[in-house]
């Protein structure tokens, strides 16, 4: 299934977004469909009692590994 999301900025070296991130579908795909590219990996979400989270680790931390 896809989601979408705004991200809405940064936590440390995680993008934070308001996609839904759920107990087995985080290590999938986040992409940037506007141009077309591999954006990073769903990780965790941090839910509050107004919103939930999302956090993606982006592409660059893990790519030269």
């Amino acid at each position: 299934t896809a989601t979408e999301g705004i991200i809405s900025g940064r936590d440390g070296s995680f993008y934070t977004t308001s996609a839904k991130i759920e107990h087995g579908n985080s290590g999938g795909l986040a992409i940037d469909k506007s141009n077309d590219c591999y954006f990073g990996i769903p990780t965790w979400n941090e839910s509050g009692s107004f919103e939930s989270l999302g956090r993606i680790l982006p592409v660059t931390n893990f790519l030269h590994y």
